[in-house]
């Protein structure tokens, strides 16, 4: 239960720091986005831990990289948590009128789809979960015989992982091109971030080159999907998640297809990325794989490595909401309809937070028997890595994601030794935060699984 109270001195919404457009230096252009994240931590450490940017003559974003503050965002965000939806995509839902599901709901519309499904997803899901399983064993089969393009296997991967847990076993009757697919549901998040920068409004009235790749990819990926499932309505598996939406959430077959849509979508960039980041991470310290194969309690030490990932990594770089009325934050008052982004990849390297942040340490993650953190992590971090989000529109999908990374990663951990041959990976942003290379070395006493990162063929 959140107990802290909130501050009880109010400050001006003006008197909150400032950092303007016009500050961003040289080594951020010509396409600041792409290193969003740094240079947004380079601000929270220069104003502190709550600054404010203007966008436009009348808009401003409050940018918080404080986990206490944070947990005062989440407890005043009132019975209808509002987030960030990309302009690209609501663009394209208006202009072509196309109806989504629960990810681009607000409102009550949003809390009735979401009543409705928690109890599926949070209570019931270890049957539909290990479904996956097959899945995941194929794509490490398919790494020991054709190590080439692991960042494409990781996205079909996650694709037919989400496929399979939704329809169960009979989705393999089914035929889906997983390369296209999994090609225009990447388009889809590499375009909006270039939409978001040029101006979404000016390309899609003009109709311009970029816009009609992106809605061209949006519209191919709803299209595979509807179809996908109203196939799958007509002869559904009694063990996958569709059977029980279909006979307890009260959803049309309509709505079953937007839901799915959404999962889908969503689940072969997110995951597939975070997947991508452990492998690297994995790769780059061999001293934790082999603190790995000594420790006893394996189940534990997969889970920290997964969340040492998404600390040091989090594709989700930074978390959104809208105030649904005035609020304090910090001291500060907070207009209503404030645009605010919690800066996760900053608080993840919060040298206060956690010791040695640049260090890939799973183990800080261990608790005592009383439950507090052992070594690494400070209390005050409680908000600084949830990158499900938190309370009621945290992720609808978490257990999922969490189940495939975790049978992944213990997977890859008992079959190879992983070695990487690349230098100076880092994380650009195109609308999720992904590596600027691609791929990496493994390898096993046994054999070796070769593929290199695009740009980078020299080994060591």
């Amino acid at each position: 239960m959140l107990v802290r109270r909130l501050s009880t001195k109010v400050k001006p919404f003006e008197t909150i720091p400032v950092a303007k457009l016009e500050d961003i230096g040289p080594e951020f252009q010509p396409n600041p986005t792409l290193k969003l994240h740094v240079l947004n931590h380079k601000r929270h450490l220069e104003y502190g831990p709550i600054y404010r940017e203007s966008v436009g003559p009348d808009s401003d974003i409050v940018w918080i990289g404080c986990g206490q503050m944070c947990q005062e965002v989440f407890q005043q965000e009132g019975p209808y948590p509002k987030n960030l939806i990309p302009r690209p995509w609501t663009i394209y839902n208006e202009k072509y009128q196309v109806e989504r599901g629960i990810f681009f709901k607000q409102g009550s519309d949003w809390a009735e789809w979401r009543h409705r499904l928690n109890p599926i997803f949070f209570k019931s899901q270890k049957g539909f979960w290990s479904l996956t399983d097959q899945v995941t064993l194929q794509l490490i089969r398919d790494l020991e015989s054709d190590p080439g393009n692991l960042e494409h296997k990781l996205r079909n991967w996650a694709v037919e992982s989400t496929l399979t847990m939704i329809f169960g076993s009979s989705f393999r009757d089914y035929q889906i091109d997983l390369d296209d697919f999994g090609t225009h549901a990447k388009n889809i998040f590499e375009h909006s971030a270039i939409l978001q920068l040029r101006s979404a409004d000016h390309e899609a009235k003009e109709g311009t080159d970029l816009w009609c790749k992106f809605a061209q990819s949006v519209s191919t990926s709803l299209s595979m999907t509807n179809n996908l499932t109203t196939e799958m309505l007509k002869r559904p598996s009694n063990d996958g998640l569709l059977s029980v939406l279909k006979t307890q959430s009260g959803f049309s077959d309509k709505e079953l297809s937007l839901l799915v849509s959404d999962l889908v979508i969503a689940s072969q960039d997110t995951v597939s990325n975070t997947a991508l980041w452990m492998i690297h991470l994995l790769a780059s310290n061999p001293e934790v794989q082999k603190a790995y194969q000594l420790e006893i309690n394996q189940s534990a030490f997969v889970k920290f490595v997964i969340k040492e990932t998404f600390r040091m990594f989090p594709v989700a770089t930074f978390l959104t909401r809208i105030t649904p009325n005035e609020i304090r934050v910090g001291g500060y008052s907070l207009p209503k309809d404030q645009m605010i982004l919690m800066s996760m990849f900053h608080m993840g390297r919060r040298s206060d937070y956690f010791a040695d942040p640049q260090k890939f340490w799973p183990s800080r993650w261990e608790r005592s028997k009383s439950g507090q953190f052992r070594q690494g992590v400070d209390l005050a971090a409680r908000f600084a890595t949830i990158p499900f989000g938190f309370g009621a529109r945290s992720c609808l999908a978490k257990h999922l994601a969490e189940y495939q990374l975790q049978f992944l990663v213990r997977e890859l951990l008992n079959r190879f030794e992983l070695i990487s041959l690349n230098e100076g990976v880092d994380m650009i942003m195109k609308m999720t935060g992904i590596p600027n290379q691609q791929n990496k070395l493994f390898s096993t006493p046994r054999m070796s699984i070769y593929s290199s990162f695009e740009g980078c063929q020299q080994e060591k």
